[in-house]
């Protein structure tokens, strides 16, 4: 067995290790301090990966706790085989070192800076790592995971809920002004992802036409007149009226609902517009 024990690994730097780490083999016991819902969501994302991880709780600045958390991790899995601590953590780290050096056989500190660096007109930091290159110049680091008919048509269908529900929130977000109108996206940004993910893959290309198959999906079911779910939205209100709504009601609300579709399609063309002239 080849055990890893991450600090801080339920969130940022330290998550993303734990994650690459099963990726590689290593089983991963994923120490936190507070957040146990992250710590859950970082087991739960390398177990679905076919991986094995074990959450622990350990405030790293406690050599008691640290004790405790090396105790946990040999009784899940047998000795350790390598620590990272993680960047996140201030203050523990020659307390990890001095409870856990002697029982380890490989020992990493990672103390990680990022560099403040600008990329299209907004400040980010980056740390300056990558995935190593293979000897044939490849970086694949997928993992393919097969299910069953019924498991694989369970999670095609939790996966088209969250899509769903994630096209909604951001379009709600888009009319508070949460999020700029400006990640509209309309034929040409989709041809050329299309492109992009062909490219890739047949995969990449299949998962990238069903989440445009679901946005549109999406779309189509708004309550807006002369989409279906505007039609939706009209028997809707001849089930409350117990009668159907007169010729000119009709015709005011088709008006409005083309008038809305060729905003959007406007600005979506607009958009698609400004990134293939500006790059």
């Amino acid at each position: 067995m080849t055990t890893l024990v991450v600090t801080g690994g339920s969130r940022g730097i330290g998550a993303a290790v734990c994650v690459a780490a099963a990726a590689a083999g290593w089983d991963v016991v994923v120490d936190y301090a507070r957040d146990a819902d992250r710590a859950a969501d970082v087991v739960r994302r390398i177990e679905d990966a076919g991986g094995h991880a074990l959450a622990v709780r350990a405030d790293v600045g406690d050599p008691a706790a640290v004790e405790d958390l090396f105790a946990a991790a040999d009784a899940w899995r047998g000795p350790i085989s390598g620590l990272v601590n993680n960047a996140g953590i201030s203050g523990g780290q020659a307390r990890v070192d001095e409870v856990g050096a002697e029982a380890l056989q490989q020992v990493l500190a990672v103390n990680v800076v990022p560099e403040a660096v600008s990329e299209r007109g907004k400040r980010i930091g980056r740390i300056g790592v990558a995935v190593a290159e293979s000897q044939d110049g490849s970086r694949d680091v997928r993992i393919f995971v097969r299910y069953g008919f019924f498991a694989a048509g369970a999670k095609a269908v939790g996966e088209t809920w969250d899509k769903s529900v994630f096209s909604l929130v951001m379009l709600g977000k888009m009319l508070t002004g949460e999020v700029s109108w400006r990640n509209l996206s309309g034929p040409v940004t989709i041809a050329d992802y299309a492109g992009q993910s062909a490219r890739l893959g047949l995969d990449y290309y299949l998962k990238f036409m069903a989440l445009v198959s679901i946005s549109l999906g999406v779309l189509n079911l708004l309550p807006v007149p002369v989409l279906d779910g505007g039609h939706l939205m009209y028997h809707m209100i001849e089930v409350v009226r117990r009668r159907p709504l007169s010729e000119r009601a009709m015709e005011i609300s088709q008006q409005v609902g083309l008038s809305i579709l060729f905003v959007l399609m406007a600005f979506a063309f607009f958009n698609d517009m400004n990134r293939l002239f500006s790059g």
